[in-house]
């Protein structure tokens, strides 16, 4: 601070763009400066330190420990769901956080989960949330609903990415080192591939039942965790986030697009890129991973409302305007949430 009075002196006689400062208002600039300085010491060069504001954001922004305030800012006000072919719904979103719900319960799990699974930049987070808060119907269902009418119940979709299929549930309780005997997933996997292939037997000719195939209880019990136990609704994620290589594709360059759509409550706007599709794609689709936007992939549409919400919370980028320019500060469509 000693060398403060001849470094800033010219605030007292003003220049060409700002009125010179009085003695009373430079006294209370020295002092607040006085106040923000570190004790150096003997090691000290007269020198003022501080921390500059968005080195301090970008700072803590490393954490990415997201707080209960932080995680509703995800959830868009609004979502843009495609009910058939070129034909767009404006919907809104109902967002339920109260205690004992499961975002209030799941929080915790999720942000232990994500630095276990090392979804830790804030794009690995766009990308991976992108998703989730979509599949589990805005953080409010942990399984995929009406199950017992879907054909390949009760091997039906669980978790925050909906774990789905006997293939992928035994992979996962491989993941977890549980021990179980092989006979039984190849059986169990085998008859869901015919029924994959072969729609017109789904409801007549089903054996995927737990009874027809003596599904041992501890069987049953692990595939239930998925959905009613949030350290398994998070870790079940986790195992899809590390064996569909995810992380590969949300650190690619987010390269975001300004997509818009005619509802009947008039043009909508919502964000997509290249690398949240392929995330996407990577543990939904895989197998139209390089078709970009493909419609096969349900919900992608929904799925980009949150990743919007996400890149504008979580990241200083810019969305581009109707001419491509990255120059937006936030989303369009009045998107953005309060937490």
């Amino acid at each position: 601070m000693s060398t403060f009075d001849r470094r800033h002196a010219w605030l007292k006689t003003g220049a060409d763009d700002a009125l010179a400062m009085s003695e009373e208002g430079f006294d209370r600039l020295k002092s607040h400066a006085s106040a923000l300085c570190f004790d150096t010491g003997e090691l000290g060069t007269n020198r003022m330190w501080h921390f500059h504001p968005t080195a301090f954001i970008a700072h803590f922004r490393k954490c990415c420990w997201i707080s209960k305030q932080e995680l509703k800012q995800l959830i868009p006000l609004n979502v843009i769901r495609m009910a058939r072919r070129n034909n767009y719904l404006w919907e809104p979103i109902v967002y339920r956080d109260a205690t004992g719900s499961m975002a209030d319960s799941i929080r915790i799990h999720l942000n232990k989960g994500m630095q276990k699974y090392l979804i830790n930049t804030p794009l690995r987070i766009a990308c991976f949330l992108g998703n989730a808060i979509q599949e589990t119907q805005w953080l409010y269902q942990r399984e995929e609903i009406g199950s017992r009418q879907i054909w390949y119940y009760p091997w039906h979709g669980r978790g925050l990415l909906q774990l789905t299929s006997p293939g992928n549930y035994f992979d996962y309780f491989s993941f977890r080192g549980l021990i179980y005997t092989t006979d039984i997933k190849n059986r169990l996997s085998a008859e869901y591939n015919r029924l994959y292939v072969n729609r017109n037997i789904r409801q007549t000719d089903n054996h995927l039942s737990d009874t027809e195939n003596d599904i041992p209880h501890n069987i049953i019990t692990w595939r239930s965790n998925v959905s009613s136990n949030d350290h398994d609704v998070v870790g079940s994620a986790g195992f899809y986030w590390v064996s569909a290589y995810m992380a590969y594709h949300s650190d690619a360059e987010h390269e975001l697009e300004r997509c818009s759509v005619n509802t009947k409550f008039r043009i909508k706007i919502y964000y997509r890129s290249p690398a949240f599709w392929r995330a996407s794609a990577s543990v939904n689709l895989p197998g139209r991973i390089n078709t970009l936007y493909s419609t096969a992939l349900n919900g992608f549409n929904d799925r980009c409302c949150v990743y919007g919400s996400a890149i504008s919370v979580l990241t200083e980028q810019k969305f581009p305007d109707n001419n491509g320019n990255a120059i937006v500060e936030k989303p369009e469509s009045n998107q953005l949430r309060r937490g």
